[in-house]
């Protein structure tokens, strides 16, 4: 019987690249920064992020008077992927400075929102444009519009 070295040769060859690989892969699995570093490169992340913007935002309010009450909406919507606690603040800005308008925080689960009203009314005002914030302390992520005082 004539025995094939060629390919006893080949196969010796590939059973001993077998196994150093496998002897390697279980190796290298014992390091956690190698298999952390593994899980990181093969494992998807969502990207995360928080929406935050005005409800009925052509209907914002524009124009001003002195001693009038005004309102406007905003929404939180938490795409983090995990409970998420905002604090927010409303301000009124001007080149004199800004006045607090409302301030609170909210929990939310991820993919959950929450819609917050708000009313504000316009004291005496020394400049006669302003603008009104909405700022997510945690994220600093602002959204804001203009009001101008109306004209006589």
């Amino acid at each position: 019987m004539k025995i094939n070295t060629k390919i006893l040769i080949k196969t010796g060859s590939l059973l001993v690249v077998t196994c150093l690989a496998i002897g390697a892969i279980r190796f290298l699995g014992s390091i956690p920064q190698v298999k952390e570093a593994v899980v990181l490169a093969t494992t998807v992340k969502p990207e995360t992020f928080t929406e935050l913007y005005f409800e009925d935002h052509t209907n914002l309010p524009k124009e001003f008077s002195s001693n009038k009450t005004y309102s406007f909406s905003f929404t939180i919507h938490n795409l983090e992927y995990k409970d998420f606690t905002y604090q927010y603040e409303v301000r009124s800005i001007d080149e004199l400075g800004f006045s607090l308008l409302q301030k609170d925080s909210i929990t939310l689960k991820h993919d959950e929102f929450r819609t917050i009203p708000v009313s504000f009314k316009t004291l005496k005002v020394e400049s006669n444009r302003f603008q009104v914030e909405v700022k997510i302390l945690d994220k600093n992520q602002t959204i804001h519009f203009w009001m101008e005082e109306k004209a006589s």
